[in-house]
């Protein structure tokens, strides 16, 4: 009742936060007073940290400075003597030892490694960590000489000042020492950390962790504090802060959301970010426009209060959404809508409001004239701009989802077309194939996910269930699918054009709402005479149950897949070349599903077991190796030439008699792949293939 206009505004970015976090049940409001506050309450890993600076090395009995790696300066007797003595005061149980990658800090770790009885694994080199570097010019001279000319330094200029051209900036080895902090406390959990290192990167840490606001406060604390002494040991009480990319304290958004706040309890609080002011007059719209209630009082909550929906900019919702619902809330006890969509301001590529002056936006007739009006749509509705926020147009993302929906989509349709007439097939419910299984659990799901979603009117996470849904459709069953479409299977090819049917009527029912167009193109394409003229005069399509054991057996199986491709790229074995056998961990997993893993991989037998890749290749599969990539480059030829899949060819070649060997060979599945009907092996001046050390000069003829 007494906020003044002002006081309620809409969140600015450039402003003061509110240092107010609420927990998700609104049970608890956490109002800091001050960054220790904050800090008290920040989410840690649960690391424990310790700083060691090196022992004793031969440069610190003469204070000379050694940066460079390449030269040798080892620890002393002293270093060694000092370091079994810090071993003592060390935890026994550290988990790791982070270490500069110098001589004298890798000697120290490896004393340490020994006293504490840690294994090699437990010891890692990390660049970040090395001496600070003065510059090639300072090498071999005398630290506090180069001490003595930073100190002198003005304070402004204290931060970032370098010794030579060639040197670092107190600021640089700081943000590099914070960088490495942040790391680890994000990649680990509950471990004894120990980090080895030099005297002024621990004092950058130290600095860090005093979590000074203002860089010119360095001068002040490098020049108060001392360097650690050698083997001295530190503990770091680290605590994530918010800070700018320079690792500086700094409270303002976004840096002061990127720290997790937890509550009492320890749950996850979220920080109040909206203030409003007001637009009192745009508020009190569903009243004054039919002059309520001096008229139209008849009906009013019936008919015309709440609106089920509404739709505005955000450049509305600090004064017309804010108003509304006061005003609703307080003289009819609810808010005047009931259900809202925001769109954010679409900008231009360059993050600036698009306008004529500066010509900074696409035609858009242009892009509905190539890309078209479904892929800007499907683009917009997909992205943030639907729940409010900011979002730089881009013609690229437009054309990103033309080829990766609006492009799928055309092909599938033209390769089931292709193939539709060959064996009479209808819409099917299910087929015993795990392909088909799988592909219509995954359309169960896509309908299901869309329909939730649109009900709670959340566009963007319907619209991605789509992007979802065909990415699997296309790259996973199509693709595996196409050789069924082709094959001489006619059970198999019913049972796979079937459920191809199925798939894309559904699917262009269910995109209708977000790309009629696309989806109106693919009906005509599919439609009979006993279907609708028009998608957009059907039915949503009815629910089915989804199978979650048929969903979670084909992602444990592609992710098997995924392993078993990652040990091929490791071997530096390319797919097309066959091997012979697979381990992989198999329970639960059925023949079928062991199929496509062996088509997969191009293996010739998969087993139960740890997973392991037979990389022995044998003369026999280096030949079918040598076959499949032939087979490639014939079916490339093919595409170039513009023939269709079942167009048959004959293959005139010209080769030598190891080439013409490796045809015949694999006559049949040369010839079943490629749609060849014969080979002729005469000289010609088509096109040159070369596998390994064979020439073929091939021609195709229809």
């Amino acid at each position: 009742e007494g906020a003044r206009d002002w006081a309620l505004s809409r969140s600015r970015f450039w402003g003061t936060p509110l240092p107010i976090w609420k927990s998700s049940d609104e049970s608890e409001l956490f109002v800091a007073s001050s960054v220790d506050d904050v800090l008290a309450r920040v989410q840690t890993s649960g690391n424990q940290y310790f700083g060691l600076r090196h022992g004793e090395a031969v440069s610190n009995t003469t204070g000379v400075i050694n940066a460079d790696l390449e030269s040798s300066n080892p620890l002393t007797d002293v270093g060694v003597e000092q370091l079994k003595r810090a071993a003592q005061r060390l935890p026994k149980d550290i988990d790791i030892i982070f270490v500069s990658p110098f001589e004298r800090t890798r000697q120290t770790a490896e004393i340490l490694q020994t006293e504490l009885g840690l294994a090699n694994e437990q010891i890692i080199v990390d660049e970040r960590l090395r001496e600070r570097n003065p510059g090639s010019i300072w090498e071999g001279k005398m630290w506090h000489d180069a001490h003595a000319v930073e100190e002198s330094q003005n304070i402004d200029d204290f931060w970032t000042h370098k010794l030579a051209d060639d040197a670092e900036s107190l600021g640089e080895v700081y943000i590099r020492a914070m960088a490495f902090m942040f790391e680890i406390e994000e990649r680990y959990h509950d471990k004894k950390i120990l980090i080895v290192s030099h005297g002024g990167v621990l004092k950058s840490m130290m600095f860090g962790l005093a979590h000074y606001g203002e860089r010119k406060h360095a001068h002040s604390f490098y020049t108060r504090h001392d360097l650690p002494r050698n083997a001295d040991l530190l503990q770091f009480d680290f605590r994530p802060f918010p800070h700018n990319h320079s690792y500086v304290l700094d409270l303002h958004r976004p840096y002061i959301d990127d720290v997790q706040i937890l509550s009492k309890i320890g749950e996850e609080m979220k920080r109040i970010e909206d203030v409003f002011d007001v637009w009192f007059d745009s508020g009190s719209m569903p009243y004054a426009q039919v002059h309520y209630p001096f008229e139209n009082k008849s009906g009013f909550s019936k008919h015309r209060f709440p609106a089920q929906f509404i739709a505005e900019g955000l450049d509305q919702t600090r004064g017309w959404f804010y108003v509304l619902s006061v005003l609703g809330t307080a003289l009819f006890g609810k808010i005047p809508f009931e259900n809202v969509i925001v769109n954010g301001l679409v900008l231009a590529e360059d993050g600036k409001k698009m306008s004529k002056r500066l010509n900074n936006y696409p035609d858009p007739y242009y892009m509905f004239n190539t890309t078209g009006a479904d892929a800007v749509r499907l683009y917009l509705v997909s992205s943030p701009v639907v729940r409010g926020e900011e979002f730089a147009f881009s013609e690229k993302g437009v054309q990103e989802v033309a080829s990766k929906v609006m492009g799928r989509l055309r092909n599938s349709v033209s390769l089931y077309s292709m193939y539709r007439n060959d064996v009479e097939h209808d819409t099917i419910e299910m087929s015993e194939n795990v392909l088909d299984q799988w592909i219509l659990a995954k359309l169960a799901e896509f309908n299901k996910g869309v329909r939730e979603h649109l009900d709670r009117y959340e566009l963007d996470r319907a619209a991605r269930y789509i992007f979802d849904f065909v990415d699997d459709f296309s790259t996973w069953y199509v693709r595996r699918s196409r050789d069924r479409y082709k094959g001489n299977d006619s059970i198999d090819k019913q049972l796979a054009l079937g459920t191809t049917q199925r798939v894309l009527i559904d699917t262009a029912k269910i995109i209708a709402p977000f790309v009629p167009f696309v989806a109106e193109e693919m009906w005509q394409a599919l439609r009979d005479e006993s279907m609708p003229e028009s998608v957009h005069l059907t039915d949503w399509p009815r629910t089915s149950k989804i199978s979650k054991d048929v969903l979670e057996t084909m992602q444990r199986v592609r992710e098997i897949i995924s392993e078993g491709l990652q040990l091929r790229s490791e071997s530096g074995i390319k797919v097309r070349q066959p091997l012979a056998s697979f381990i992989a961990p198999l329970s639960g997993i059925g023949h079928q599903y062991v199929g496509l893993i062996v088509d997969e991989l191009n293996v010739k037998k998969v087993s139960d077991g740890e997973l392991s890749l037979d990389t022995n290749i044998t003369s026999d599969l280096e030949r079918e190796g040598s076959m499949r990539e032939f087979l490639r480059q014939v079916q490339s030829l093919r595409k170039k030439s513009g023939l269709e899949p079942h167009e048959m060819v004959i293959l005139k070649i010209q080769t030598s008699p190891e080439g013409q060997q490796l045809v015949e060979q694999f006559s049949e599945e040369i010839k079943s792949t490629a749609s060849v009907s014969d080979f002729d092996f005469v000289p010609n001046n088509g096109d040159e293939i070369v596998v390994d050390e064979l020439v073929f000069t091939v021609t195709l003829d229809k």
